[in-house]
C-alpha cells in the first residue's frame, strides 16, 4: 500500500466506500476484497493517522443516525482507540462492513455507546474468523495442503485460534484416514 494519507481519504473516506463498496456485503467478500488492514495503514502512515480515519466513520454514523445524544468528542476519540487497538486485523472493507450494518440493521434507540459499538465489531469480528476458517478449509480441500498459519496476525488470541484451526484440520485428517481405513478392512472382510 503506498497510499499518502491525503490517498486514503480520497479513495476509503466513509462516504466513497458506502458507494464503491456497496456491494462487499459479507465478511467472505470483504476478505478478497484486497483493501488494506489496519495493521498496515499503521505501519505506514501511523497509528494517528488511522485513529483520526476511524473517527470520520464514527463522525459519519452520528450524522446518519440522528441520535439524540450522539457521541461526544472524547467517546468518538476512545472509541476509535479501541477499535484500533483490538481489530487491526480487519482491512477497510470490513471497517465498512460494520458501519453499514450498525446503520442498516441495528435498533438504535436515540443513543449508543462504546460497549455497544465495541459489542458490533466483535460479533463481526468473530462472524469474519468463521468464515475466514471456512474459506481456508475450502481451499485445503481443493488442494489437499494444510491451512498456513499467518502470524503477522495483531493479537495472540488470533494466533491461538490459527493454532486451534490446525488442530482441527490434524484431527479431521486422522478421522477421514481411520473412516476410510475402516471401510477398506470392511470391504475387504466382505469379500
Amino acid at each position: 500500500m503506498e497510499n499518502t494519507s491525503s490517498q486514503l481519504l480520497e479513495i476509503y473516506n466513509p462516504n466513497t466506500c458506502f458507494k464503491t463498496m456497496s456491494k462487499c456485503n459479507t465478511p467472505q467478500k470483504a476478505i478478497l476484497s484486497n483493501t488494506p488492514n489496519l495493521a498496515s495503514m499503521v505501519r505506514e502512515l501511523g497509528a494517528t493517522k488511522i485513529e483520526s480515519y476511524l473517527k470520520l466513520w464514527i463522525i459519519d454514523l452520528n450524522s446518519t443516525l440522528d441520535l439524540k445524544k450522539p457521541f461526544t468528542e472524547v467517546q468518538i476519540d476512545k472509541l476509535a482507540f479501541l477499535i484500533l487497538d483490538e481489530y487491526k486485523a480487519l482491512n477497510i472493507a470490513d471497517i465498512h462492513l460494520v458501519f453499514k450494518r450498525i446503520i442498516t440493521q441495528a435498533e438504535v434507540y436515540d443513543r449508543i455507546s462504546i460497549p455497544t459499538v465495541m459489542k458490533w465489531f466483535n460479533d463481526y469480528f468473530n462472524e469474519r474468523c468463521d468464515c475466514g476458517e471456512e474459506m481456508s478449509y475450502q481451499e485445503y480441500l481443493q488442494k489437499k495442503e494444510p491451512p498456513v498459519m499467518d502470524y503477522e496476525r495483531s493479537s495472540c488470541r488470533d494466533i491461538r485460534g490459527e493454532i486451534q484451526q490446525a488442530k482441527t484440520f490434524v484431527n479431521q485428517e486422522n478421522i477421514r484416514k481411520t473412516t476410510s481405513k475402516t471401510r477398506q478392512k470392511k470391504n475387504e472382510a466382505g469379500k
